[in-house]
């Protein structure tokens, strides 16, 4: 679960060092990229990809990203730090669903506006009922594709101004990629939309190919996001692990260690990044789901433990003052 940072000033700091190593490794995005808790031991922070990609690098890891933000988000923490990055600097972006809003300052954290809890939990009701009305009434894709497409324009201008080595990685399907043909015979669709095309996340440079959300959803059912592994990962989600994922970065560990080879081989020789082959499939099922972090062993703030004590508490809670 997510940390409130104090000062969104005081990110972008060191989270894992070579010993006084000239590279440094920049992270920017949502939880696919989050550090663990503080007081987490360093042979579970090696464990994480980014982390390894580090290691690889022979390179200390700058932190800047949050669980829950939103690509305004990694926009600030980017134009933030962008001046004491250096050439030759290495650079990871996750690009999260561009729906996610950064309404409430100190706050970060709950970009999602559809997750539960989150922002209903600010103490301004005027401040709630305000993007209650903004999800019901402003949101819309043209605001969507802006932010998105913007965010994605502003990495590749910096990295290059900066001469900084980067890769992009899309957290979910980009449902809002357009290529916009503004005399083509296709310019509008029967249903008043542009002609959506892909767009490559960085450009020329390298094709990325998939998104981080198809390989985590994967790993639960039968492995297939068009048979039953939303279902299970649904369920297993929301009632096994009350919404807390306690898989590191939503990934096993094994995909964790693929997902670096594969981002270190973008980084140092420019290769594709292939996300929709190679990982490991239909890994987690409902009969253990509870190995996936034994003995909360990644230092999750909400681990089995709570779980379960909150399942045993709400049993207790509904049978006493259940009515007939």
């Amino acid at each position: 679960m997510s940390k409130t940072p104090k000062s969104i000033s005081k990110l972008g700091r060191k989270v894992l060092s070579q010993g006084g190593s000239d590279k440094k490794l920049w992270l920017f995005g949502d939880s696919f990229l989050s550090e663990q808790p503080s007081g987490t031991p360093v042979e579970i922070l090696q464990k994480q990809w980014f982390n390894q990609i580090g290691l690889m690098l022979h390179a200390d890891v700058y932190n800047t990203a949050v669980n829950g933000s939103s690509l305004e988000y990694l926009i600030m923490m980017l134009i933030q730090n962008k001046d004491i990055m250096k050439p030759g600097d290495y650079a990871i972006f996750t690009l999260t669903e561009p729906t996610r809003k950064w309404f409430i300052y100190d706050r970060p954290d709950w970009g999602n506006l559809w997750m539960k809890g989150g922002y209903r939990q600010y103490p301004v009701k005027k401040v709630v009922e305000a993007i209650d009305s903004y999800k019901e009434h402003l949101t819309n894709e043209a605001g969507n594709l802006s932010l998105y497409y913007g965010a994605l324009g502003l990495i590749n201008h910096i990295c290059s101004f900066h001469g900084i080595k980067y890769c992009v990685l899309p957290c979910f399907a980009p449902h809002i990629s357009l290529k916009y043909e503004e005399h083509g015979s296709n310019a509008w669709a029967a249903a008043g939309g542009h002609k959506i095309t892909e767009i490559e996340h960085m450009g020329k440079m390298c094709k990325i190919r998939g998104n981080l959300t198809k390989i985590s959803t994967e790993e639960f059912g039968d492995g297939d996001e068009a048979g039953n592994s939303k279902d299970e990962w649904t369920h297993i989600m929301q009632e096994k692990w009350r919404g807390c994922d306690q898989r590191l970065n939503h990934l096993t560990e094994h995909n964790h260690e693929f997902l670096a080879k594969k981002v270190y081989n973008c980084l140092i020789m420019g290769q594709d990044v292939d996300l929709t082959t190679g990982f490991k499939k239909a890994v987690i099922n409902r009969d253990n789901f509870r190995d996936i972090n034994p003995n909360n062993i990644y230092n999750h703030a909400y681990s089995m433990v709570e779980i379960d004590d909150d399942y045993e508490y709400t049993k207790k809670y509904n049978k006493k003052f259940k009515l007939f």
